[in-house]
């Protein structure tokens, strides 16, 4: 999924970066087809991003924030060094 949300990153980048030379050249007609190329490909994107985010373990383990998280053998090991 997180590949997919790259190439659709990708397309979005060169559908936006053609829609001027698309509007000068062939129209501004195919440069509006452009651009809404380039808004589904950012939608597309967006939809892979919330699906991995979603996906992503709620079960991985956090490090300890602050002195009232750490355990009981790391606090009286640092009480020993600080006696040192």
């Amino acid at each position: 999924m997180q590949n997919l949300q790259i190439i659709f990153t990708v397309l979005a980048a060169v559908c936006i970066a053609a829609l001027i030379p698309l509007g000068a050249i062939f129209g501004w007609g195919y440069a509006i087809l452009c651009a809404m190329f380039a808004v589904l490909f950012f939608l597309l994107m967006k939809l892979c991003k919330q699906s991995v985010d979603s996906n992503a373990s709620p079960l991985s383990p956090s490090l300890p924030s602050d002195e009232s998280e750490k355990t009981e053998s790391e606090q009286s090991s640092e009480s020993k060094n600080d006696v040192k």
